[in-house]
C-alpha cells in the first residue's frame, strides 16, 4: 500500500466521478469496554443525518457514501484504515474520526495526502492553533476541558480533589495536569488538587479506591473512562465514601447513568453539546425518529445526537460548494462556513484563520437517572494565562 509522509507529493483523489460521495469515518467497534461501542453509536448518529439527506436529493442529485472502519483505539490500526479509506476507498474526506493520540500520529499522513479531517470525536489544542490545513473541529481540546474541570469543583468549594486519570494515552496525563491548575487557580487557602493516575481498562476497583482514599479526598475530578469510574466507586462505597463527582464529556452519557445507578446520582460534568438525547426540542426529537427508523436497536445517546449534529454541519458546508466535490474544495466550504447554529450543539463558527468552532462548553448534571444542563455554557479558557 502507498505511504506518504510530509515531504511526499501524493496524488489526490477529488471522487468527482461516480454516483456517490465517498467520506470515511475511523472508529473503535472492539477493544476496550468503554470504547468499543463508540464505533455503532457514532456510524448511526452519522447516518441517521446522512440517510434523510440523501432522501432529500443529496448533493447535487448525488449520494453521501458512508465507509466505515474499525479503529480498535490503537494508533497501527487507525492509520492503516485511513490509509485504506483514502487509497482504495478514494473518500474525500474523514468525517466523525474518534481517538486523539490515533489522529494526531495520522496528522502528517493526512497532511500530505490533503485529506480533510472534518467534526472528529477528538482534539488537541495543536491541531488548531496555528491552523492545520483540513482540520475543522468541535469538541473542546482535552487540556481546556480538564483546566475548566478542576476550576469548577474548586469553585464549589472543595479544598481537596484527586484527579483520577489513565496513565496512558499521554494527553490524558496532560489534561490531568491541567484539571490541577485548574483546580489551585481558584487560589483557595490550603487546596490541594492530587493525581491519581491507573492503568486503562483497570478494573481493579479495590486498587484504585486505595490509591483515592490514601489522601482523605473531598471531591474527584474523573479523566477515567466510565467501567474504571464504576469499579473504583463500588470499593468507596464498600468503604462508606461517596464523593462529589466531576466528569470529562466522554462519562456523560446514558450508559454511566444506567450501570451507575445511584453510586453516580449527582455526578457533574462538562459536554460538547447543548442539549441531551431525552429534550423535547424539535432538534432533538427529529434525531430520535431518524435514528428509530434506521437503528432501531440503538437507544438515544449523547454520542450518537453529537454525530447527528456533526454530519449536519458537514452537509451545511457541502451544500455551499456548487461545483466539484474535491477535497480542496470541502475546506473551503468550511473555512467560508461562518457560524452555524444546528439547535443540538452550542452555536460554533468557522473560518480561514478559525478551524476550531466551539467556543464553550456546558455544564451537565446527572439527575433522578437523566443528565441535564445546569447554568449556562463555559468560555474556553486561554491557558496561556494560567
Amino acid at each position: 500500500m502507498q505511504d506518504c509522509d510530509e515531504q511526499e507529493v501524493c496524488a489526490l483523489v477529488s471522487n468527482v466521478e461516480g454516483s456517490s460521495i465517498k467520506v470515511g469515518i475511523v472508529a473503535p467497534f472492539s477493544g476496550l469496554p468503554a470504547l468499543r461501542e463508540y464505533g455503532g453509536k457514532i456510524h448511526a448518529g452519522t447516518a441517521a443525518w446522512i440517510n434523510a439527506y440523501n432522501a432529500q436529493g443529496g448533493h447535487q442529485g448525488r449520494s453521501i457514501e458512508l465507509l466505515v472502519e474499525d479503529s480498535n483505539y490503537d494508533i497501527v490500526v487507525t492509520r492503516e484504515a485511513i490509509r485504506k479509506l483514502d487509497i482504495e476507498d478514494g473518500i474525500v474526506a474523514l468525517l466523525n474520526t474518534n481517538g486523539t493520540p490515533q489522529l494526531t500520529a495520522a496528522l502528517p499522513y493526512l497532511k500530505a495526502r490533503r485529506l480533510p479531517l472534518l467534526l472528529p470525536f477528538a482534539g488537541a489544542r495543536e491541531w488548531y492553533d496555528p491552523p492545520h490545513w483540513g482540520v475543522f473541529g468541535v469538541q473542546p481540546p482535552f487540556n481546556e476541558s480538564g483546566f475548566l474541570l478542576g476550576q469548577w469543583a474548586a469553585l464549589e468549594g472543595h479544598r481537596k480533589a484527586v484527579i483520577f486519570y489513565p496513565d496512558y494515552p499521554e494527553i490524558s496525563v496532560e489534561m490531568a495536569e491541567f484539571a490541577q491548575r485548574g483546580f489551585q487557580s481558584c487560589c483557595l487557602p490550603g487546596a490541594q488538587a492530587i493525581g491519581v493516575g491507573v492503568p486503562l481498562g483497570s478494573t481493579d476497583g479495590d486498587n484504585m479506591a486505595d490509591a483515592i482514599a490514601a489522601h482523605q479526598p473531598d471531591a474527584i475530578v474523573v479523566l477515567v473512562n466510565w467501567p474504571e469510574l464504576l469499579a473504583t466507586l463500588s470499593s468507596l462505597k464498600a468503604r462508606g465514601m461517596e464523593l462529589p463527582l466531576y466528569s470529562w464529556a466522554a462519562n456523560v452519557n446514558s450508559q454511566i447513568a444506567q450501570a451507575g445507578g445511584a453510586m453516580v446520582e449527582g455526578m457533574k460534568g462538562h459536554a460538547a453539546i447543548a442539549t441531551t438525547p431525552a429534550a423535547e426540542l424539535p432538534s432533538a426529537r427529529e434525531y430520535r425518529e431518524r435514528l428509530a427508523k434506521d437503528f432501531p436497536d440503538q437507544t438515544p445517546d449523547f454520542l450518537s445526537l453529537t454525530a447527528y449534529a456533526h454530519a449536519q454541519i458537514f452537509t451545511a458546508a457541502l451544500d455551499s460548494i456548487a461545483g466539484e466535490v474535491t477535497r480542496e474544495n470541502i475546506v473551503g466550504a468550511f473555512e467560508r462556513l461562518g457560524t452555524i447554529t444546528t439547535n443540538i450543539l452550542p452555536p460554533v463558527r468557522f473560518a480561514s484563520d478559525r478551524h476550531l468552532g466551539a467556543t464553550a462548553i456546558q455544564p451537565m448534571q446527572l439527575r433522578n437517572g437523566s443528565w441535564g444542563a445546569t447554568g449556562r455554557p463555559v468560555e474556553l479558557p486561554n491557558l496561556d494565562q494560567f
